[in-house]
């Protein structure tokens, strides 16, 4: 393969953010993103495929699995974490706004990875999820209503960016955000009344109303389900499965699909 470890990682990154594409979004989204290399899109793609071979034919970046592996490498590719044996991008200070710069169908996917992520890793919500949702409320609907509801537990959301959400919520009846509705509002609801804005801490209580939801990749992708929200704390978690960077070392991490078989397993 003709590409370096940081456009490879960077291809990574883009492929869990998007779920499998057919090969015109595929391009677009590489695009989009602006991974840092002198290969033309099409090659990257196929650079990437020999890693990540695609579930059939017509389609382009399969994401990492499992699930929650995807979500630590995007953690661990954004600056602000504290395993010391993994160097962050700074690409991805920039990234994720140029691939949702405009109306995709992965938006619901990146949406979905981004919060699930941003969850557990405290930094990726403050430095991705907060001023991404600043900029675009519009966004926090796409990934669904469970999706949505997590929003309520990231404590690195404040009141401001929780209310421009919830201003930027569709109109009309939307069965499958109801739930998501519901727990945005009550957070809302529990963060402006005069308990939470009395003695420091008094309202702490408020983003932890019940039981953490279950965040899944859209079904429609035909791609496993997405972890718990919330799992081990990031300060516990070790980072062996990427101690061997550069990227080209990620493959074995992911089963390679012999002809005839289905989906890995997480």
């Amino acid at each position: 393969m003709r590409i370096t470890a940081d456009s490879f990682a960077q291809a990574v990154y883009t492929a869990m953010l998007t779920n499998p594409l057919d090969h015109r979004a595929g391009l677009d989204a590489v695009d989009r993103i602006g991974i840092g290399t002198t290969e033309h899109t099409d090659q990257l793609l196929k650079n990437h495929a020999v890693a990540y071979p695609a579930a059939t034919p017509e389609t382009v970046l399969e994401p990492l699995y499992p699930d929650r592996l995807a979500e630590d490498f995007l953690a661990l590719m954004t600056a602000g974490h504290k395993v010391a044996s993994f160097t962050p991008d700074p690409w991805t200070g920039e990234a994720l706004s140029g691939l949702l710069s405009q109306p995709s169908e992965w938006q619901g996917t990146a949406m979905t990875v981004l919060v699930a992520a941003a969850a557990r890793w405290p930094h990726v919500a403050a430095r991705q999820l907060a001023p991404l949702l600043g900029a675009r409320p519009e966004l926090a609907p796409a990934g669904g209503g469970v999706t949505l509801a997590a929003l309520s537990d990231i404590r690195q959301l404040d009141e401001a960016t929780l209310s421009a959400v919830e201003q930027r919520l569709p109109a009309g009846s939307h069965p499958e955000l109801n739930a998501g509705v519901l727990s945005l509002v009550q957070c809302l609801t529990d963060m402006r009344s005069p308990r939470h804005h009395g003695p420091a801490g008094a309202g702490t209580a408020a983003r932890s109303t019940g039981p953490a939801p279950v965040l899944r990749r859209p079904p429609s992708t035909g791609v496993g389900d997405r972890s718990a929200v919330h799992g081990d704390p990031p300060e516990a978690w070790r980072a062996e499965p990427f101690r061997s960077w550069p990227a080209f070392r990620l493959v074995p991490l992911r089963r390679r699909r012999l002809p005839g078989q289905g989906r890995p397993s997480g």
